[in-house]
């Protein structure tokens, strides 16, 4: 296999196939054929078209997916070391990952101070909670007295209620 990756669009041109029918072949008998991935491209080595030409003319003699899928089986040894002849790559510099790291780092500090910030709002919350209760109990309390104090009040002015007010009661004398 050369150093050199093609996408499914050069494989095609040199496979002799539509672009259509490399991209369904390679969805289909994907597992058979050597790739890469190149940041979000896949791209395929120069033993793709072979074996892309190779699929073509099964195709062409009318035999089912599963029966060229047996014949790749039969002809292509699959690495089975690596369970896989696929391999992945990024090409993604050191300096990006670490600004990435950074960042990262960084948001995650961000909710950690988040979440200390929401346990004191519990606490705090709970505080007030336990604050309004007693508010409320005072209030009841206050009610009760403030209620007998005019029922006390109000008995004493109805057993000695006069007809006439006081002042016209004094000077009436």
């Amino acid at each position: 296999m050369s150093g050199k990756w093609m996408s499914v669009i050069e494989v095609a041109q040199e496979a002799g196939l539509s672009e259509i029918t490399a991209k369904r072949y390679a969805n289909q008998f994907g597992e058979y054929l050597d790739y890469r991935i190149f940041g979000r491209f896949k791209k395929y080595s120069t033993e793709t078209v072979r074996i892309m030409t190779q699929i073509s003319s099964l195709d062409q003699e009318g035999l089912s997916i599963t029966e060229i899928s047996e014949k790749l089986k039969n002809d292509i040894k699959i690495n089975e070391s690596k369970g896989t002849n696929k391999h992945y790559q990024t090409n993604i510099p050191l300096v990006v990952l670490v600004n990435l790291l950074e960042l990262l780092v960084k948001a995650l500090n961000q909710i950690a101070s988040a979440l200390d910030q929401l346990v004191a709002q519990e606490a705090e919350l709970a505080t007030l909670r336990e604050e309004v209760k007693q508010l409320r109990q005072r209030l009841e309390q206050t009610e009760e007295t403030y209620h007998h104090k005019t029922v006390y009040t109000g008995s004493l002015s109805e057993k000695y209620k006069c007809t006439q007010s006081w002042w016209k009661r004094l000077f009436k004398q």
